[in-house]
């Protein structure tokens, strides 16, 4: 009986073989662990209880963005290059939370306006990564300022928010985008339901 050839292994076999599968699998880690830049669209939860503090006054709005870089901060401490930036201008983003916020409160929010004005100072929005041993830590800061004001006098309240989060894998781009504005959110309501800020937002 003729028995079935064995095929010849020996070009796949040896150690020049075994070297070029090492140095493969190296590149194909490396390439599966690579993050590049992201953007965020800034859109934090900035539900308010609604209160009548306008009862249909104006109200001007301004809106500054203090913080000394664009970027919010890097997904990966070994790559300066993977950083995290807001998507369009933060400063547009936040006017529009400001002014929806304001409407809330029974107010009528304009880009200019005489009498009762209401400026909003972002200080600090940073995303930290913190690498454990085993699981992935990231810490992520918000703080802002608000500064009321007419003719009579002003009023100034800040507000910061922040926590460290862990997990078993690298964040998603998702999961970054929903951190940060998590953070910006909690801020933000904060600022806005400052019992001296709605006391003098109440004023006549």
């Amino acid at each position: 009986m003729r028995h079935a050839e064995k095929p010849d292994l020996r070009p796949f076999s040896g150690p020049g073989v075994l070297t070029r599968w090492l140095a493969l699998t190296a590149v194909l880690l490396a390439g599966g662990c690579a993050v590049g830049p992201q953007q965020v669209a800034i859109d934090p939860d900035v539900r308010l209880a609604s209160r009548d503090l306008g009862q249909g006054r104006g109200i001007g709005i301004e809106v500054a963005d203090l913080r000394p870089r664009r970027e919010i901060g890097v997904r990966d401490p070994a790559d300066a290059t993977a950083t995290i930036s807001p998507a369009g201008e933060i400063e547009q983003a936040l006017r529009e939370i400001l002014s929806r916020a304001l409407a809330g409160y029974g107010f009528v929010p304009r880009q200019a306006a005489s009498g009762l004005r209401f400026r909003l100072e972002l200080t600090e929005l940073s995303y930290i990564p913190l690498e454990g041993a085993v699981t992935k830590k990231v810490q992520v800061t918000a703080a802002v300022r608000g500064i009321a004001s007419t003719a009579a006098g002003s009023y100034t309240a800040t507000a910061r928010a922040g926590f460290t989060r862990e997990l078993l894998t690298r964040p998603s781009e998702a999961d970054n985008e929903g951190m940060i504005n998590e953070a910006l959110g909690s801020a933000l309501r904060r600022l806005l339901e400052d019992e001296g800020m709605l006391e003098f937002l109440a004023r006549p």
